[in-house]
Formats: C-alpha cells, sequence, structure tokens
C-alpha cells in the first residue's frame, strides 16, 4: 500500500533537502538575511547557522535512503524540520510587510505567501507519509530493489511531473515595472474632469515618513531633499542584491554630484563596524514605514526625491537602476552642483507638498529623465 507513494514522497523530500542545501551554501548571505528577517531566536542569527544548516540538510537528505530502522529515525527529524519550517512560515505571514523565507537560497522568488504555506504544508505531508511508511518497514532501496517495472515507470512518472511543476511554477516573480513619472506644472494640472488615461504618470508630493540616521536623529524624507535631490537605495537584507547597490553608492557618487546617494536600510538594521560599507552612508527605516509609504518593488529599488517636494523618478527595481542611472546622467551631465549649505530656505509647514524650494528640480517623463528646472 505504501510502496510506491512512500518511496516518491521520499526521493521528492531527498531532492527538495539537496537542492535548499546547495542554494543556501551558495548564498550565505541571503540565508543570514532571512534568519534575521523572519525574526529566528537570536542565537540562531550567526554565521556559523547559516553555513551549518545546508550541511545539515544535505546529510539528512541523504539519510533518507538509508535501509530499515535507521530510515525511520531519518524521517522523525525530516518531518520535524518540515515542521519547524512549517510553523516559521506560518508566524511569518502576520508580518506587515512579509518577508523574504529564503527556504531555497537566492533561488527564485522567495517572498512570503499564502503559496510559500501551502508549499511548506506539502513537505510537511510528504515527511508524514514516508514516516508512516518507514514505522511498517518499508525503505528506499528496500522498495526500489523489489519494484516492478510498472511501479518503476508510475515512480518516475511522479519525479518527471515534480520537476516540469517546479520550471513551470517556481521561476522568480518579475520585478514590478516602475511606471515614468509625468512632470506636472501650473499650465497643466490634472482635474477630476480630466481622462485619467490621458496621463501617463502624475507626479505625487514625497509621502511622509522618517528616516534615522546614523547617530538616530530623524529626518522625514522631504527634509532630505530640501536643498538637493535625493537618490535613495532601498535594501531589506544582507544579501548579494544589497552590497550590489552599496557598490554603486559608491561607483556612482563622483558621476552625479548634483544628487546625494544613500542606502537606505528597512527593516534590518544597518550593518557595524564595516570599514568598507560604513554606517555613515545609510539611513535606518524603522519598521519600513518608507518603505511601506513608497511601495518599494522587490527586495532592493531606488528611488530619486526631487528637491521640488515631489517624487521624481522611481522607485525602480534592482534590474533597472543602472539604466536609472544612465538617464539621470545624461541630463544632469552639464547641470550645475547646488553645494550643501547654500542658503535654501526649508520649506514651511505652510508651504504645500510640491512647491518650488529654489535648487534644482529633476523631473522624469515617459521617456525617463528628461527636465531640469533652475528655481
Amino acid at each position: 500500500m505504501f510502496g510506491t507513494p512512500a518511496v516518491v514522497a521520499a526521493l521528492i523530500l531527498c531532492a527538495i533537502l539537496l537542492i535548499s542545501g546547495l542554494a543556501k551554501w551558495r548564498a550565505p548571505k541571503s540565508t543570514s538575511s532571512a534568519i534575521l528577517l523572519l525574526r529566528l531566536p537570536k542565537f540562531l542569527q550567526k554565521s556559523w547557522v547559516a553555513r551549518a544548516l545546508p550541511i545539515g540538510e544535505a546529510l539528512l537528505a541523504l539519510a533518507l535512503l538509508l535501509p530499515a530502522p535507521l530510515a525511520m529515525w531519518a524521517a522523525v527529524d525530516t518531518l520535524i524540520l518540515m515542521v519547524i519550517y512549517w510553523v516559521v512560515i506560518a508566524r511569518a505571514m502576520t508580518f506587515t510587510p512579509r518577508p523574504n523565507c529564503g527556504c531555497f537560497g537566492a533561488i527564485g522568488n522567495q517572498q512570503v505567501t499564502e503559496r510559500t504555506l501551502v508549499r511548506n504544508t506539502v513537505f510537511v505531508a510528504l515527511a508524514a507519509l514516508w514516516l508512516v511508511a518507514t514505522t511498517r518497514g518499508v525503505s528506499v532501496i528496500g522498495a526500489l530493489s523489489d519494484f516492478s517495472a510498472a511501479e518503476w515507470g508510475w515512480t518516475l512518472m511522479a519525479l518527471a511531473a515534480a520537476v516540469a511543476t517546479y520550471f513551470v511554477a517556481a521561476n522568480p516573480a518579475a520585478t514590478p515595472e516602475a511606471q515614468p513619472l509625468q512632470p506636472i506644472t501650473n499650465a497643466h494640472a490634472p482635474n477630476e474632469d480630466e481622462d485619467a488615461d490621458e496621463l501617463d504618470y502624475v507626479r505625487v508630493p514625497i509621502p511622509e515618513a522618517i528616516l534615522l540616521d546614523s547617530e538616530r536623529t530623524p529626518k522625514t524624507l522631504r527634509e532630505l531633499a530640501w536643498q538637493r535631490p535625493q537618490l535613495l537605495f532601498f535594501v531589506n537584507c544582507y544579501c548579494a542584491s544589497t552590497y550590489a547597490s552599496w557598490d554603486r553608492v559608491h561607483q556612482w557618487r563622483d558621476r552625479l554630484p548634483q544628487v546625494d546617494l544613500t542606502m537606505v536600510f528597512s527593516f534590518a538594521a544597518v550593518p557595524q563596524n564595516n570599514p568598507e560599507y560604513p554606517e555613515t552612508e545609510a539611513y535606518y527605516d524603522h519598521y519600513g514605514l518608507a518603505w511601506l509609504a513608497l511601495e518599494i518593488p522587490g527586495t532592493s529599488a531606488a528611488v530619486l526625491l526631487g528637491a521640488d517636494g515631489q517624487l521624481a523618478g522611481g522607485p525602480v527595481g534592482a534590474d533597472e537602476v543602472d539604466e536609472f542611472l544612465a538617464d539621470i546622467e545624461d541630463v544632469l551631465r552639464d547641470t550645475p552642483v547646488v553645494v550643501p549649505g547654500e542658503v535654501v530656505p526649508p520649506p514651511s509647514a505652510a508651504t504645500p507638498p510640491g512647491s518650488p524650494t529654489g535648487t534644482t528640480m529633476i523631473s522624469i517623463g515617459p521617456d525617463g529623465v528628461h527636465q531640469i528646472t533652475q528655481g
């Protein structure tokens, strides 16, 4: 009764653990980031855990192939691990916003969704099925040695179906494409009678949100852009994309002297004691309020705050950041640099969002960055 289905379950679990272990081994920073974002206990937030976990998963995968009665103990461990993973994901479903789980390292889209919980439920069911089978003396090696041609056929077909499902359904989700922002002037402001379809995009005021600098001094997004446009690189983890964004800040800072380029860590604390990536170059977005207000796509993105009190571009996902930077550089090539500290009065409480502040204003049109206005 349990032969073919149980063996297929064991082989699927073996493949899952091997793929998961290999992915985590190749991306330890993603695993460490996931442990932090999933708010696991402090004793698990260590670098050695990110290295030990994939080794443990790989060893457990091989243990599933052991003969009886050792197969039963491997099945018990697998079920316990799958239940733990299920509880971690179920708990993460209550977070706002939901983090990346890092279950498979940097492979695919790891955003925690209802689909993630359903997937882990299936894993628990497979582990439970295999445990029941092992209590009746079933083992992978023993069952395969007794398989008939028909059972081999059903097993191979089931594994082929599992592989096909993975390639069809487990591809990484595409990063939402950021819409270009259409500059608004007093001569052409949208009104309720205007057909929304006639507008490509409407620039909006910089949302109300607060960032903390390295000294934990709060600053609003509008306050940051009082004198100079601000290009903020938002990240929410310590994975490879985070340090790629930080490297972009270093590489583009001299190429874009008209704009301040700064990292923003949402949910995850700013890394400490790293000379290559000093904490003074980053803001902390407490509880991700700015991330939510700006509707940041993906795990890393860039957004341009205009000195006119409005969003000037983005947010754009990681795949579009380089093109976004090139557009800004092209437009600003001959634009004078506004030096911080020049007399530019901050907007008063009575100043409506979007009012000019007397400095460089950058606008994004349908074809990218295309308009510079000197206030």
